[in-house]
């Protein structure tokens, strides 16, 4: 069974749309899709650099964007038509349906979870990037509210890694001890409560 697995954000890097933008297909797809989120993806991922990149307004739609036109040249057969409008009707008219029927199992890490529900046919491209964006604007705004930060760590001594996050050691010694104990309740402040739900409330909007 082929299993595809979307990438979440930090995994874009300078220039990494570029060799995808040269297959058939994917420039027109990425230009239709740019005109759909009122962002320059194929600029963005090509010549920006690693710091506006790394914006979660920007990270966010640009992962999903690449993602998709990944998946779409997966399988060669006939080419990609996206409903982009003005192109004909094609084996792909419904974007991704030679991915449906090659791949057992679609998931995603994080935000690569809407590409997955893209590639799935849960949601077309269109509006998987519409809510990708509001997604990111949400994130964005939510984080230069307060100051925040994330820190992905695998493997490591525990007393070590403790000692190497010293302003935030009480905080994951109490998460890990939660952890372990099976208790489900984290330190108070852990979690921007309030700030979440007003980017959850900008992204259900979209939906509406």
């Amino acid at each position: 069974m082929l299993a595809l697995l979307a990438p979440g954000q930090g995994a874009q890097v300078p220039g990494f749309l570029a060799p995808w933008l040269e297959l058939p297909g994917v420039a027109d797809a990425v230009t239709w899709w740019s005109a759909v989120l009122d962002l320059d993806l194929a600029r963005l991922g090509t010549s920006a650099d690693a710091d506006e990149i790394k914006d979660t307004a920007i990270a966010q739609p640009l992962l999903v964007g690449a993602g998709l036109a990944a998946a779409s040249v997966l399988f060669p057969d006939g080419q990609p038509q996206f409903g982009i409008p003005g192109q004909p009707a094609g084996r792909l008219a419904n974007t991704f349906d030679d991915v449906a029927s090659n791949v057992g199992v679609v998931a995603g890490h994080s935000v690569g979870e809407i590409t997955a529900a893209a590639l799935a046919g849960v949601l077309s491209p269109e509006s998987a990037l519409v809510l990708v964006r509001e997604r990111g604007r949400a994130m964005a705004s939510a984080a230069a509210a307060t100051p925040t930060g994330m820190t992905a760590i695998l493997g490591g001594d525990a007393e070590a890694v403790l000692a190497g996050t010293a302003p935030t050691h009480e905080l994951f010694r109490r998460a890990a001890d939660a952890a372990f104990t099976g208790a489900r309740t984290l330190p108070q402040n852990a979690f921007k409560v309030e700030l979440a739900k007003r980017a959850i409330v900008r992204v259900l909007s979209t939906l509406a």
